[in-house]
Order: C-alpha cells, then structure tokens, then sequence
C-alpha cells in the first residue's frame, strides 16, 4: 500500500473503527472474565456444564432463527432504504412465533426438561433477544457507525453483569440468572437501537423480503456449521465423558475466546461493512486489495495475540476460575489458535459472501464440521477435553485451506508471503521470551511482564524487517490525534 490519498484514508478509517470495535469488544470482555471469576466460585463445575449447555440451545436456536436476516443485512443494507424496515419487520414476526412456539411448548413439555426446567424460559427470552441484538448491531456496523455499535455493546454487557449476578443470587439462587441477565441486558440494548434508528413506520417490500431470504436462507447451513464448530464438543464430552468436564472445559474456553476476539474481531467488523459498501462489478480489484490488506494487519496483530494468550494461560486461569477448573488451562493455547485460523478464515472467504456464494460457504464448513465429529469421538475418549480442543483446532485450519481454494472461484486471497516469513520469525522470538517467564516464575505478573517485553521483542522484530511501510506510524499517529 502505498502513499495515496486513497491509502492514507484506508489505514485512517481501519485504526478508527478498529478503535471502536475494540472498545465494543474490551469492555464486555473486562465484565466477562468478572462474571467468570464470580460464577466458578459460587457454583460447581455441574452447574456451569448445565449453564454452558443451555447457551449452546440459545445459540443455536438464535443463529438459526435470526442469523441468516443478520447476514443478509450485513450483505445488503447499503444497496436499498427499503432493506431495515423490511429486516425490523420480518424480526418482530420471527420474535412472537418464537416466543409463541416456546412458551407452548413449555406448557406441554415442561415437566419432562429435568433439571433443565429452570433454564427453560429464560433460555426462549434469551434466544429471541439476543438474535434481536444481533440484528439491529448489524444495520449499524452496515452503516459504518462503528461508534454506536461500541455503545450498545457497552449497555448490553452491563446489564448482562449486574442483571445476571443480582438474580443468580437474589432471586434465583442457582447460575440461571445468568441466562436471564444475558436476556434482559440484550432486550434493553435491543429497544435502545430501535429508538436510534428513529424508524416511525415499518414495512413489508415483498421484493426486498425475497432478496432477504435468497441470500440468508442458504446462510442457515453456514450458521449452523459455525454454531456446531463451537458448541458439538461440549455435547459430545457431556455424551463421552461427563458434565463437569463440560464445565471444565466450557470455562477455560470461554476464558480465551473472551480475552482474544479483543484484537482478532474487531479487524473482522472493521472491513466487512467497508468491503460491502464499495463493492460492485467493476471493484474486483480494490476488494482483492483490501482482503489482502486487512489479511496482513490481522497476520500482525492476530499472532502476536494468540502468543500472548498462549503465554499467560496457566496463571490467567488459576487467577480467574475457581480451583476446580483450574486443570483446563492446558486447552488455552489450543483454542487460541483454533480462533486464529477461523478469524483469518472469516478475511479469506469474503470473496464468497461478495459473489452470493453461500452453498459453496455451506459446503466448506460442512466439510470442517464432519472433520471436527469425527475427530472428537477419535480423541475425547483418551484425552477428554484436550482431544476436543485439537479436534476444534484442526477443524478450524481445514476451513482455512477451504476458504483459500475456493477464493479462486471469486475474489482471490492473496495472503502476503513477505509478512508470514516476517510474522514468523517475530513470533518466534516472543514465544522464546514467554519461555524464560516459565523457566523463573509461572506468577500472573511475572508472565504478564514476561509477555509485554515478548511483545515489545516482537514489533521491534517487524521492524527490523521493514514489515512496517513508509509513512503508515505517521498515518496512525495523525488518526489517533484526530480521535482524541
């Protein structure tokens, strides 16, 4: 990338949404690892298991219901004004039937749920309001307002922390209120974003609802294949093995996909809307370039992350859960490169989702889902939660390969050798310098000190190399005065 006018204005709006994203993405983390430190303390590893598993119904549901209109928001909100009436109409239809069939279902089934019973309802509350959220944050990231996504992702984490822990305690007595703080915390950022959008009449383009469901129904398959990905492992340890080595697991799990996606997500949020709002037939180019752009700031940014997560792992863990589920911290660094790949994936397929291709999508990560099953039952046996924590991580670099070919089809990936070569020697002289920390003192701040000087180990690395080009300090230093 050179010196352009157009350039400078690339690298000024990525350090400026990227800021926003992070801030999106840090402070809900920040209230995460506090929510983390409190439920593995108060309840036992069972009930996080039943916890976890209850978020993997919500998931998957939501996701189902409410992620393809998400992703087809994300796809089209900038081709047509009729798009976020249509979208918010089509939401409150799927809400009620949602709300509807559960609460009916509730009724005739209730008492066969076991001691999932007391997940039920809040599980339907929180499956309606949190693909609500979802939907409404993606017409504001299409919108570019990166700025209004940080806030209502603020609002909603907040609430999630103070609503959840005050029911878990106060009402409830069990970690269910946790459920209900995440439902709540979502339904108030929900109706927050609706009043923003200052939408006085909704309605229902018969044309655009047909453009809706012809990009995001086939997304459904993708979606699906993504949430079994995350989730399928902790079932089958649950059928495998036990529920609290779900809880295990699940905890430190959530512990590093909560600390991560801080540096590997917001590079995601920041190009889709961008790479969606300049796209048609004649960019092919400029969107190449910018997939390839972005693939080098997250190569940067990504590896250094996962390094640093890998290398505060075991004291992070023994800080933050309880003694239970201190075991698990052995899966950190597994999982952190498991979301390395699949964010970079998320960079290299974007050529796919710019052409409508979402079967080929569907078919990639159908692909990455059978890898993962059968991985699992190869390895959770022998190995519990470690086996399922490499079955994710070489199910992850499958779609990666995946997303690679097929990106020939449409808009290519071209991911930069030079800063791999670079990145790679850089990382692993970090690692080296995270070793030493190990080798004196396994101690929170020690590792911590151990993994800045490892970071500044690593950029001092970069730079060496030339990996960081004429002007882009100067570019970066102008944006962050500008912001401040």
């Amino acid at each position: 990338m050179g010196n352009s006018k157009e350039d400078i204005n690339t690298i000024a709006r990525f350090i400026q949404d990227f800021g926003f994203y992070t801030v999106a993405e840090f402070v809900p983390a920040a209230l995460g690892l506090v929510a983390l430190v409190f439920y593995t303390r108060v309840f036992d590893t069972a009930a996080y298991g039943q916890y976890s598993l209850t978020i993997v119904f919500v998931t998957v549901l939501s996701t189902g219901l409410f992620g393809w209109l998400e992703q087809a928001v994300l796809r089209f909100e900038s081709t047509s004004e009729e798009i976020v009436p249509t979208a918010i109409l089509t939401l409150c239809l799927i809400s009620a039937i949602g709300i509807a069939i559960g609460t009916i279902s509730f009724v005739l089934l209730g008492d066969h749920l076991g001691q999932y019973r007391i997940f039920y309802m809040a599980a339907v509350v929180a499956t309606v309001s949190t693909g609500s959220f979802r939907v409404f944050k993606s017409i504001f990231q299409s919108q570019l307002k990166s700025k209004q996504v940080s806030i209502y992702s603020l609002i909603r984490a907040v609430l999630k922390l103070s609503v959840g822990i005050s029911l878990s305690v106060f009402v409830f007595d069990s970690i269910v209120g946790w459920v209900w703080g995440a439902a709540i915390g979502s339904a108030v950022g929900v109706l927050s974003m609706f009043v923003r959008l200052n939408i006085y009449q909704v309605s229902f383009d018969k044309n655009t609802v047909r453009q809706l469901l012809w990009y995001g129904v086939p997304m459904i398959g993708w979606l699906f294949g993504l949430t079994l990905l995350t989730f399928a492992d902790r079932i089958l340890i649950e059928m495998l093995s036990s529920t609290s080595e779900v809880g295990i697991y699940s905890s430190n799990y959530m512990l590093v996909q909560t600390g991560l996606p801080l540096v590997l997500s917001p590079i995601i949020q920041t190009l889709h809307p961008i790479i969606m709002n300049e796209w048609d037939e004649n960019s092919h180019k400029k969107a190449e370039s910018l997939i390839s752009e972005y693939s080098r700031y997250y190569i940067i940014l990504g590896t250094c992350a996962t390094i640093f997560a890998a290398i505060i792992s075991r004291p992070l863990s023994t800080l933050v859960l309880g003694n239970s589920f201190h075991s698990g911290f052995v899966i950190i660094p597994i999982i952190a490169l498991s979301l390395f790949f699949w964010n970079f994936s998320m960079i290299g397929h974007k050529g796919l989702e710019l052409y409508e291709a979402t079967g080929i999508m569907t078919c990639g990560v159908g692909f990455a889902v059978v890898t993962n099953i059968f991985l699992n039952f190869l390895l959770i046996p022998p190995y519990s939660y470690i086996g399922a924590a490499f079955a994710t991580l070489l199910s992850s670099a499958v779609y990666v390969i995946f997303a690679y070919l097929m990106s020939w089809k449409t808009v290519r990936w071209t991911i930069p050798r030079e800063t791999l070569v670079h990145v790679s020697v850089a990382g692993c002289g970090m690692a080296i310098t995270g070793l030493f920390g190990y080798a004196i003192d396994m101690t929170l701040p020690l590792l911590v000190f151990d993994g800045i000087i490892g970071i500044l180990v690593y950029f001092l690395t970069l730079f060496a190399f030339g990996e960081f080009r004429s002007g882009e300090v100067v570019w970066m230093r102008k944006v962050i005065n500008t912001i401040i």
